[in-house]
């Protein structure tokens, strides 16, 4: 029994170190989320503005290596595909010049940092 323990321990430090059970945990949680929806209850078209907010935080989410929760983001949303960043930027009237998140740029705008907003066209 000691063994036993011990080497579930070292397993899910491994796990946990490598970050795949965060990103287990996160799939296992889409697909009970996925499988709770009825299937007779069809979820409404996403409108425009939804898929790029969708976009928008999937590559923040991506970047700041949430992706269990992108995961469950897009399982949620119905938005399986990506949208290429280019078009997210061009729709949004960003230059693509950082490899920052978009969404970072769009904060930074609000605010009225209009000097540190790299890739919005003012």
């Amino acid at each position: 029994p000691m063994a036993e323990r011990e080497l579930k321990q070292v397993l899910k430090e491994v796990l946990q170190g490598s970050g795949d059970l965060d990103q287990r945990r996160g799939t296992l949680r889409a697909q009970i989320f996925q499988s709770l929806n009825q299937p007779s209850q069809c979820k409404p078209q996403l409108s425009h503005e939804n898929i790029l907010i969708n976009e928008l935080i999937r590559e923040y989410l991506e970047y700041n290596h949430y992706f269990h929760a992108a995961d469950v983001l897009a399982h949620e949303s119905g938005q399986p595909e990506r949208l290429p960043r280019t078009l997210v930027a061009s729709e949004l009237k960003f230059k693509h010049t950082s490899d920052l998140p978009l969404l970072y740029g769009v904060v930074t705008y609000l605010r009225g940092d209009t000097a540190q907003a790299q890739g919005v066209e003012t």
